[in-house]
């Protein structure tokens, strides 16, 4: 990836990845990034003066609006709150410029530049336009998500982890990975966001059991949504703990009971416990393997099934 900007300082480290270093010195109305540029003029024009009708997030950041570049590329245009001397928001500011200029992935949302502007701090990324996963799992604008996407989702996310954890220099740790922070693909596939900006409330679903991770309606020992999984896996009641948006099946059931048992290994106490995020990739990988072969085997067996029935010289011989 090649990134150009006054604030942006490239270097080469041992092993000649790219690095890039902020600095908060220096503020330019111009950025570039590979072959896209864009002045701050062009994203008042890009995003309507920051209109309204485009904002499509809000964080405690500041908010993210949808734009159109002079020359058709569709974005996402993060814009820092005007409070700009606050430490915290100027350090995540820098987080996430630093973060997203050293890694290029296809599970990670993809890094197209930033303005350090007087008045102004913004960062350009690219549009995904199917919503959160939280949006998804829980929001009424998502479709809904059967099983099998929701093992692709959590197979992208592996991945993405996988390689922000074991190839980049040194180990990235993204620190705010849940439902609102990952985005979702026109195909159905995810993308991990927001590299540095304040954390949300945690009031996200969870992809398995579609639960708040704390359900305060819910009677004292379902609350936590962890623990009533954990527990619910315990007594062999995998069902109960599923999602009821969810079609219960076999190989559904056997495929949440896998994941659960893979999230009760995640939450070992002590950290030689856990398995790598690269070992969490594998385990999804032959989970999603098998319940689309357990799936397709007894679609296959219906569809038999039904044609038999109705097959009048099948019934004379039966």
């Amino acid at each position: 990836m090649t990134v150009s900007s006054k604030d942006l300082t490239e270097s080469n480290n041992s092993n000649s990845s790219k690095k890039f270093k902020y600095s908060s010195s220096c503020d330019s109305d111009n950025a570039h990034v590979g072959t896209i540029k864009f002045s701050i003029t062009d994203i008042y024009k890009a995003t309507g003066n920051f209109s309204t009708a485009n904002q499509i997030g809000q964080g405690g950041f500041g908010t993210v609006y949808k734009g159109v570049l002079k020359d058709g590329t569709v974005v996402a245009v993060k814009r820092a709150k005007k409070n700009l001397h606050d430490r915290r928001l100027s350090m995540e500011f820098k987080n996430e410029i630093e973060t997203l200029s050293k890694v290029e992935h296809l599970n990670l949302v993809r890094f197209l530049g930033y303005l350090g502007h007087p008045d102004e701090r913004i960062i350009v990324v690219e549009y995904v336009g199917n919503g959160t996963l939280r949006d998804h799992l829980y929001g009424s604008g998502g479709h809904g998500l059967d099983l099998a996407e929701r093992l692709d989702i959590a197979i992208d996310v592996a991945h993405a982890v996988t390689y922000l954890h074991m190839y980049t220099d040194p180990p990235i740790i993204h620190r705010d990975i849940k439902a609102s922070n990952i985005l979702i693909t026109e195909k159905v596939r995810a993308k991990v966001a927001d590299f540095g900006f304040a954390r949300l409330n945690a009031n996200d679903s969870e992809l398995m059991t579609g639960r708040h991770p704390i359900e305060p309606k819910k009677e004292l020992k379902e609350r936590l949504t962890v623990r009533w999984a954990m527990q619910k896996l315990k007594e062999g009641d995998v069902a109960l703990a599923m999602d009821p948006k969810l079609r219960k099946s076999p190989a559904a059931n056997s495929a949440a009971e896998k994941v659960l048992k893979l999230a009760a290994e995640c939450l070992a106490p002590s950290k030689q416990s856990r398995p790598s995020m690269k070992r969490c990739a594998e385990v999804l990988w032959g989970i999603r393997r098998d319940y689309r072969e357990i799936e397709f085997s007894s679609s296959s067996s219906r569809r038999r099934g039904s044609f038999y029935g109705k097959d009048p010289i099948i019934q004379k011989i039966n």
